[in-house]
């Protein structure tokens, strides 16, 4: 198995901010450990910046 592993973590609902956002994670299962993905995303947007597209 590929380690580490790429997660995707999708914003769907927020109750008290912004919603509809997407980050890329590093994940190295032998140490739990959640790393930011600096390849994530084509647009360039940082994790957590909101996008236009509304659900």
């Amino acid at each position: 198995m590929e380690s580490p592993r790429k997660i995707e973590l999708v914003c769907l609902k927020n109750r008290y901010g912004v919603s509809s956002y997407s980050c890329g994670f590093d994940y190295t299962p032998e140490f739990d450990l959640f790393e930011v993905d600096a390849d994530y995303g084509s647009a360039g947007k940082a994790c957590g910046e909101a996008t236009d597209k509304r659900l």
